[in-house]
């Protein structure tokens, strides 16, 4: 089970409402410009950024998500059918040159150096040559951001440099090694 599920004093159409604002001022800016692009949602809990997606007009999208309960949620309550439960990376492995967008809000911060990388490079290849892999995550130099320690799950906040270094490491390397 999720420890991050909605609690149930959770008003969820407040909380849907809030995301689809979130989602269109912070994240669709960087978006691909077609409609038609396919697009993969690493993470998406209870699918709260793919009705977003969708109401801006992104028809060929699908989410992944560990949480049986949140992508149950997604599925019963948000009637969305195009949820997956299970692990991101192997779902995207499947996937090879499959995307021009891989999504992944919130998520990274949750993953240890090895599944990050795994991740990365399974994003690496499922997306199309030119694609885009967008990123939301705590900032490390944010002195008073309370989202790195907000979630018990949380193991890691990121700065520009350590992004890079994932991105160095995922994109430059074929065997993802950071240190050499």
């Amino acid at each position: 089970t999720s420890t991050m599920g909605l609690p149930a004093c959770t008003d969820a159409r407040a909380l849907l409402d809030w995301s689809r604002g979130y989602f269109r001022a912070h994240v669709a800016p960087w978006l691909p410009t077609d409609r038609g692009a396919a697009i993969a949602e690493v993470g998406c809990g209870w699918g709260r950024y793919l009705v977003a997606l969708a109401e801006i007009g992104y028809a060929r999208c699908e989410g992944i998500d560990l949480s049986e309960e949140q992508v149950a949620y997604a599925r019963d309550t948000l009637k969305l059918t195009n949820v997956a439960c299970g692990d991101g990376a192997a779902w995207l492995s499947t996937r090879r040159a499959r995307f021009d967008c891989v999504l992944a809000l919130d998520v990274l911060e949750h993953l240890d150096t090895a599944a990050l990388l795994a991740l990365g490079h399974a994003v690496r290849e499922a997306l199309r040559p030119g694609g885009r892999f967008v990123v939301h995550v705590p900032n490390a130099l944010a002195p008073l951001n309370p989202l790195r320690h907000a979630d018990l799950t949380h193991v890691r906040a990121f700065t520009v440099d350590s992004l890079q270094q994932l991105f160095r490491a995922v994109w430059n390397r074929s065997d993802g090694d950071p240190q050499q």
